[in-house]
């Protein structure tokens, strides 16, 4: 290790350092008074020279300007000084306790300067504690005081060694131990910061989500909440204190409290599945808010409820809209219904006139097969508003050819196709017979064929493939058009849902057409499914058993 970075392992400390110096000129002086005038004379030069060199570098020491770039190199000098002193100390009073005061410079330079620090203060302790021994045996000796001798001096050199090596390892532990506190220091420092940026970051876009977040601990006390949560309480008038089971939270019917024990923190801490579902909250007399409860169970490292996150959004505007729609569609059918029956009852009337030439009977027996037609899909749009379309479709099921139901529809459509320059193409054999109601069959195959040319581009095409092995019968349907997004997909087939493709498009529509086809397949014991991308064109999938063993 270099000397200059072993110095500078410790801070220089001046206080500390003119604390250490001057207890070393005390310890000198105080061992001096004891031996003066009895082992040695006051006019030993030695004598002098070392306690003046003590009070020369103790005064040094107390009047430097340790703020300077040669301060952490004076920390190893100084104690070699004390060395010198020490040791024209101990050799002006061999018998004295001089000599263990080597021990404190020694013991500076390895708090210091670890090793190096060490090595330098049992060399430079060696050198001075030696050389009066040899200056002795070169008749250098004034006063003609004793010198220490050999073997007073080896066991001294032992001790310096012994004390300086034990104390350079403690230090470097030490520093070592200092450095990986400040390491694990600042990495934790570093850990909070980030966290605590994560923190800001996850607490704004909380913030900034429409919907509501709270948090709760095991015990279903609050630890959290965002922005839209607690505008939410202000807008019903609840207090922040108000506790998850002091919420005044009512089922979907607006009247029948939920039950402590069914509320949504309770089932959610419990380990229930809460997903979409929809609650009022707030009083039936006071200001109340629809909202839908998703929650989810946050983990800790053992495998053990640390948070429950409850998230929930006001679905008030859609209940009002769904009921103004389901309303408006009541209202619309039972205006259809009373002249689609009355115009039903006319034609009956017509054709049952004598002397009806063939042709106009002909005429009259299309006319009604349409308007009973008509009628009954004005009745399943009534059913359907009652959100119970799997009670609300009547079927009648018996034998019938799929093949010619499918060729009907498509031959009733191409009309529609031509005026928008579509091309189809049927690819159906002669017979497909199967288990069924014929007239529910024909209304999905009409929505399917009509879907795929209303929502085509001008010019495009449809290819209707029919085909069938010995349990069942698939009927394909492709367009080009633009196709769907992933989301259309997973709702498309909801009761009064429509892509945004349609939406932009303004093509007509209710969006019910979908939702009764595929209540009318599933209960025919078949499927449907759409296959689509967004890159452009839809694929209508129905595949039926023959045998309708799954109907319903």
């Amino acid at each position: 290790m270099p000397l200059g970075a072993d110095a500078a392992r410790v801070p220089v400390s001046p206080g500390r350092l003119f604390a250490t110096q001057t207890a070393l000129l005390l310890a000198s002086v105080i061992v001096t008074g004891l031996t003066l005038g009895s082992d040695v004379p006051t006019s030993e030069p030695r004598l002098v020279f070392g306690l003046v060199l003590l009070v020369l570098v103790t005064a040094f020491v107390g009047l430097a300007t340790w703020d300077r770039p040669w301060a952490r190199y004076v920390v190893i000098v100084i104690p070699l000084f004390d060395l010198v002193a020490i040791n024209q100390l101990r050799a002006a009073s061999p018998t004295s306790g001089f000599g263990f005061l080597l021990v404190l410079p020694v013991a500076w330079l390895a708090l210091n300067a670890g090793r190096v620090g060490a090595a330098i203060g049992i060399v430079g302790a060696t050198t001075t504690a030696w050389a009066p021994l040899l200056l002795g045996e070169l008749g250098f000796n004034p006063g003609n005081v004793g010198t220490p001798s050999v073997a007073s001096t080896a066991s001294l050199n032992v001790t310096v060694l012994v004390v300086g090596g034990v104390i350079a390892v403690s230090s470097e532990r030490q520093a070592a131990q200092r450095r990986l506190l400040a390491t694990q220091a600042r990495r934790s420092a570093q850990s909070y910061n980030q966290a605590r940026r994560d923190e800001g970051v996850l607490n704004a876009v909380m913030d900034a989500v429409p919907f509501g977040v709270v948090s709760l601990d095991p015990s279903g006390t609050y630890r959290g909440s965002n922005r839209a949560a607690r505008a939410m309480g202000r807008h019903l008038g609840l207090p922040v204190s108000t506790t998850p089971h002091g919420m005044p939270i009512y089922h979907l019917d607006g009247v029948t409290p939920v039950a402590v024990e069914d509320l949504p923190y309770a089932r959610g801490l419990a380990g229930d599945a809460i997903d979409g579902e929809t609650y009022w909250v707030g009083h039936p007399d006071a200001v109340r808010v629809a909202v839908e409860v998703s929650g989810r169970l946050v983990l800790d490292a053992d495998g053990a409820i640390d948070r429950l996150v409850i998230v929930f959004r006001d679905v008030g505007g859609s209940i009002e809209a769904e009921a103004a729609r389901d309303q408006a569609v009541s209202s619309v059918s039972h205006e259809f219904r009373t002249p689609l029956s009355s115009i039903l009852g006319y034609i009956e009337l017509a054709a049952d006139t004598p002397g009806m030439p063939d042709e106009a009977a002909e005429h009259l027996a299309v006319a009604e097969r349409n308007t009973t037609r008509l009628l009954t899909l004005v009745n399943d749009l009534l059913a359907a508003r009652g959100r119970a379309p799997r009670t609300a479709v009547p079927m009648t099921l018996a034998g019938l050819d799929l093949a010619e139901v499918v060729t009907e529809s498509v031959t009733a459509l191409r009309p529609l196709a031509t005026d928008r320059v579509i091309a189809m193409t049927l690819d159906a054999p002669e017979s497909q017979a199967l288990l069924g109601d014929a007239f529910r069959l024909r209304q999905v195959v009409d929505n399917l064929v009509t879907n795929a040319i209303k929502y085509n581009v001008e010019g495009g095409s449809v290819t209707i493939d029919l085909t069938g092995d010995d349990t069942a019968v698939t009927l394909t349907i492709t367009d080009t058009g633009h196709g769907m997004s992933e989301q259309d997909h997973v709702e498309v087939f909801q009761p009064y849902h429509r892509t945004a493709e349609a939406v932009v498009s303004t093509v007509p529509g209710s969006g019910l057409g979908l939702a009764i086809s595929r209540e009318i397949a599933e209960r025919h014991g078949g499927t449907i499914r759409l296959e689509s991308a967004e890159s452009g064109g839809t694929t209508a999938v129905l595949v039926l058993p023959r045998d309708a063993g799954g109907a319903r």
